[in-house]
């Protein structure tokens, strides 16, 4: 693609189509409704896919987990180089590209249509997203001695005021509330 033409945005059809190799192992990977919902081995797609992937955006959101070896991703402009353990969540309309894969990697690759998800869990991704990480803030209230601050920034968070929002809309109460509770042996933990 001639790089004045922008980023191309591919559905799960058109990357099949453009960087993996043809043949029965893609059939079998890219099964009816994989457009949808889908899980692969990194074992299983990474002989098949033509890397280097140049950069991208999908048009669904991909989740990694590298279980063993090596994985180079760039996502942004960050290049990341993942290795055994690490997961990565690539949002829907994100730019990535994948300059390789280490030869005997191994973990999985998800990929799924919001609305799918939605309509089988009843939440869309932003609430598993949101709810997953009020759960880690909630644990790491309980067991660690970190700051409030420090939490949110592990979490991810920019400023801890939409930190404290996100917590109180999912639990009713603010971190520092929370925290106090626990201090006081005065809660009993529902997870939500």
């Amino acid at each position: 693609m001639n790089p004045a033409e922008g980023i191309q945005t591919l559905t799960p059809a058109m990357a099949r189509r453009q960087f993996f190799a043809s043949g029965a192992a893609t059939e079998r990977m890219f099964r009816p409704n994989f457009d949808q919902f889908g899980i692969a081995r990194i074992s299983d797609f990474a002989p098949l896919l033509k890397t280097p992937l140049p950069p991208a955006r999908s048009t669904i959101p991909l989740i990694m987990w590298l279980t063993d070896g090596q994985f180079d991703i760039r996502i942004g402009v960050q290049l990341w180089s993942l290795k055994p353990g690490a997961v990565v969540f690539i949002a829907a309309r994100q730019i990535f590209s994948i300059p390789g894969i280490l030869h005997g990697s191994t973990g999985y690759v998800c990929m799924f249509d919001e609305q799918f998800l939605a309509r089988h869990t009843g939440k869309s991704p932003t609430v598993w997203i949101d709810q997953t990480a009020v759960l880690e803030a909630r644990a790491m209230l309980c067991q660690s001695g970190l700051s409030i601050g420090q939490i949110a920034a592990g979490l991810g968070f920019d400023d801890l005021s939409s930190s404290g929002k996100l917590f109180k809309k999912y639990t009713g109460q603010t971190p520092g509330n929370f925290r106090r509770m626990i201090e006081t042996d005065e809660f009993m933990l529902e997870i939500t």
